[in-house]
């Protein structure tokens, strides 16, 4: 039997690597004729080429095209902090936004064909004209009825990120959160390539979270994705809170300081550091004070240090302890094992996006199959997860 061999385009080839973020000595060691493909010296053949494009996770279309595909993602622009990492973002960001891009979509065209209205909240603040962080911390939380001081709620079985998807979700905001892109576990997020990112809508707003983050860290990126939210600005949030005196929007600033507010207001902050907790060392005060806010140290350094409590060496020092306690954490995980597979489903998607699937599966409205993909789960975990949600609305 003759084997098949397909032409190429070396560009193409070449293109599709750069943007699979695969290393090019690691893809020319699989393939061993890699450097004759792209010299024109031999063609790979169809099996060679469909390996391909799972190994670099790119349409095996993509490899028989003249030209490299231009791929827009409009979210980069949005992007917090102008790094190298989102310059080239990797194949697993990509198919994650246009997987909860398809979702949004799917879930607003729910609601307009059942009437619902918009919500009023979305694109109500404007950047020229709304710029008190306390004032805007005070109106969202009166939105979304949140106390001043809500995170006293949180405990070792209700973490703030928990206890804010909550709210959130029963004002209309979709929460979704994954630490790998498309529920494969070869496909891990890159959690200093992004946070969290958020998809503006008047019907279905969304806000995904990078779930390789803290719990702390979570519930910061959160809440600084519901002020642009309120701002009506799509935000792709990668800040890790180093100490920056300029970002690629101004918007940015104003969302980490009300964010700030919200998790920790300044004036009870104020009166712990300078009542509470006097007899502590600075280092032991914010740490403290971290635990009372049940917020990350990085969060009360940045407080104490805008009001001039520490210096900024003080600040990058409290930074790169935490830093070192999250690696040390992720390792941790990492050994722990996977969990129960029904749970961490359930924990990625939002339950109002959830329960209106299941509700159009039961009505007759989707077919099964485009449920499961929508949901990114196969047929049994999809009848389980209907099971642990029955009669739930």
């Amino acid at each position: 039997m003759s084997v098949i061999r397909i032409k190429i385009e070396p560009k193409v080839i070449i293109d599709a690597v750069l943007k699979s973020n695969r290393d090019m000595e690691e893809v020319k060691e699989r393939y061993r004729n890699f450097d004759k493909w792209i010299n024109k010296e031999l063609d790979p053949t169809f099996n060679q080429l469909n390996e391909l494009s799972r190994f670099l996770r790119v349409p095996f279309g993509y490899l028989l095209l003249e030209t490299p595909v231009t791929e827009e993602i409009p979210l980069l622009q949005f992007r917090t902090v102008d790094t190298d990492a989102i310059q080239k973002p990797s194949r697993e960001l990509i198919d994650t936004i246009h997987d909860m891009e398809r979702k949004q979509a799917w879930l607003r065209d729910i609601y307009n064909s059942e009437g619902r209205g918009k919500l009023d909240f979305v694109g109500s603040l404007r950047v020229d004209k709304d710029t008190d962080q306390l004032l805007i911390a005070e109106r969202i939380r009166a939105i979304m009825g949140l106390e001043k001081n809500w995170y006293e709620k949180a405990n070792s079985r209700l973490s703030t990120f928990q206890l804010l998807r909550t709210r959130l979700s029963e004002n209309g905001i979709m929460i979704m959160q994954n630490g790998i892109a498309l529920n494969n576990t070869h496909r891990p997020l890159n959690i200093n390539e992004f946070r969290a990112f958020t998809l503006i809508d008047e019907f279905a707003p969304l806000i995904f979270i990078n779930s390789l983050d803290t719990q702390n860290g979570k519930a910061f990126s959160l809440l600084h994705e519901l002020v642009h939210i309120f701002f009506g600005r799509d935000s792709l949030y990668n800040d890790d809170l180093t100490f920056r005196n300029k970002y690629t929007n101004p918007l940015e600033i104003i969302c980490n300081k009300v964010s700030g507010e919200l998790i920790a207001p300044m004036d009870v902050f104020v009166t712990y550091w300078e009542k509470d907790y006097r007899h502590l060392g600075q280092s032991e005060k914010i740490a403290v004070i971290a635990d009372e806010f049940r917020v990350s140290k990085i969060v009360i350094a940045r407080k104490a240090l805008d009001k001039r409590f520490i210096n900024r060496h003080k600040y990058m020092e409290v930074v790169d302890i935490v830093r070192k306690e999250f690696e040390l954490s992720r390792r941790k995980e990492k050994r722990s094992g996977g969990g129960n597979a029904i749970n961490n489903v359930l924990s990625r998607i939002d339950r109002n996006f959830l329960r209106t699937l299941i509700n159009s599966v039961q009505s007759g409205n989707i077919q099964h199959t485009e449920a499961y993909r929508l949901a990114g789960v196969g047929r049994g975990v999809f009848e389980e997860m209907m099971t642990r949600l029955k009669g739930v609305r």
